[in-house]
């Protein structure tokens, strides 16, 4: 492999609008599988090597249950790593129309083999209100190791903080630290933040 196309892309669990809970309509099952297809598509197409997804569900009453990344691996042939940051039975959002089982998270496909080499999850940040934090999906980095050019090499994806500054500010300085230490060729994913 001479040059490695990567994609990262924030799937919003394949929904559409209403992804965040605002406006939320329950879509039917077609929908989904039809936003899988797409998706898959969408890498096969483009020649994707790494496709970094972000808000990728595993198993989530919301999206009818299915394993969004096991779809993907299957429709694309590729490898894959997950990474799950949200777990909960039950979880009542919005607030009148709850979702109940939630599992979902990270993921990353790749056309080669890839290892796993270390996920670090985020606590809900420390000021946020308790009922709040108990129900709140952790944020997170997700580091992988490929082969490149005979070497191997790392490659983040991560979904940072989105609303409280100083955890967006704290993940951050974390995030430079993991930089330094593997020096990535690629950190994908949804950093919620400005450039700056």
């Amino acid at each position: 492999m001479k040059t490695i196309r990567i994609m990262s892309y924030n799937i919003g669990w394949l929904q559409g609008e209403g992804s965040e809970g605002v406006n939320f309509k329950k879509k039917s099952l077609l929908h989904f599988k039809s936003g899988i297809s797409s998706v898959a598509r969408t890498i096969i197409d483009n020649k994707i090597d790494l496709a970094c997804l972000q808000e990728i569900d595993f198993d989530a009453d919301k999206s009818h249950n299915i394993d969004q990344f096991q779809e993907l691996k299957n429709k694309t042939n590729y490898f894959g790593e997950k990474l799950i940051s949200w777990n909960i039975p039950y979880l009542p959002f919005p607030y009148f129309n709850h979702w109940k089982k939630v599992v979902s998270g990270g993921a990353i496909l790749s056309r080669k083999k890839i290892k796993a080499i270390s996920q670090h999850l985020f606590d809900a940040p420390t000021n946020m209100f308790f009922l709040k934090r108990l129900f709140y999906l952790k944020r997170y980095v997700q580091i992988i190791k490929i082969k490149f050019k005979g070497k191997n090499e790392y490659v983040f994806n991560l979904h940072l903080e989105a609303f409280d500054f100083n955890a967006k500010q704290e993940q951050l300085i974390f995030l430079q630290t993991l930089i330094k230490e593997f020096q990535p060729i690629a950190v994908c994913g949804d950093f919620n933040t400005l450039p700056q």
